[in-house]
């Protein structure tokens, strides 16, 4: 939303965590004299949110800089429900309750232009307190991760963009949020891709893109980190 020669406004939505999962288990369960048989699911379904009011100042025709105010907010529905193998005598326990996150974080960043040559950005969002509540109730408190963003391009040759980004959030100030034994780090998000002017056909240019990440996913297992790579292309 343009405000005036020299700023802009916004908002935007994406996602800072999902939760959505299922288990399913087999079990036993003793009911008078008879052990029966069941299917036991465990599901989450929902996630973090977060909406972000920002304004952005065109300092210099070489230097953007911004600042941003960000409301974190979602909920989980949670169901655990134990089915019995035999429906006809048994109806299924169905237990469902839902949470609902409340946090806030800031954050602050830039652009630098070396004319048509090349960019550089980065930003550093600072996480506030963040609670989760069942109804009224309180039942955790934690705080927002931090995130420190860094990314350049050089944009020298025509029809060509060549750019790297890296990036750490620090999930361990979440850990309030989970158990003593929750398995959770800081991680780091690194890619690399390029966007080239490609074949000409009937008139027309076409781009070819591509581009590798590597990153830390923030759970993991309890003896080790869980890694992940992936690459991308496109026409």
């Amino acid at each position: 939303l343009p405000i005036s020669n020299s700023f802009i406004g916004g908002i935007s939505l994406s996602n800072l965590l999902d939760r959505t999962f299922e288990t399913n288990e087999r079990g036993q369960q003793k009911i008078a004299d008879s052990t029966l048989a069941t299917t036991n699911v465990f599901k989450s379904d929902g996630a973090m949110g977060d909406v972000r009011l920002s304004l952005s100042w065109v300092a210099r025709p070489w230097l953007r800089l911004g600042i941003a105010g960000h409301a974190i907010t979602g909920d989980n529905r949670l169901s655990n429900t134990q089915r019995f193998d035999d429906s006809t005598r048994f109806a299924p326990l169905v237990d469902t309750s839902t949470v609902t996150y409340v946090g806030t974080a800031v954050s602050a960043g830039f652009e630098l232009f070396a004319g048509q040559v090349a960019g550089l950005a980065g930003s550093y969002r600072k996480g506030g307190k963040l609670s989760v509540k069942n109804g009224d109730e309180t039942i955790a408190t934690a705080n927002v991760p931090d995130r420190m963003t860094i990314s350049a391009a050089f944009l020298g040759i025509k029809g060509t963009s060549i750019a790297a980004r890296a990036s750490k959030d620090t999930w361990t100030r979440m850990r309030g949020l989970g158990s003593a034994g929750l398995p959770i780090s800081d991680t780091w998000d690194t890619s690399v891709g390029a966007d080239v002017m490609g074949p000409r056909f009937a008139s027309r240019n076409f781009q070819l893109r591509g581009g590798v990440r590597w990153r830390t996913l923030p759970f993991g297992l309890a003896t080790s980190e869980v890694k992940e790579k992936s690459a991308s292309f496109g026409l």
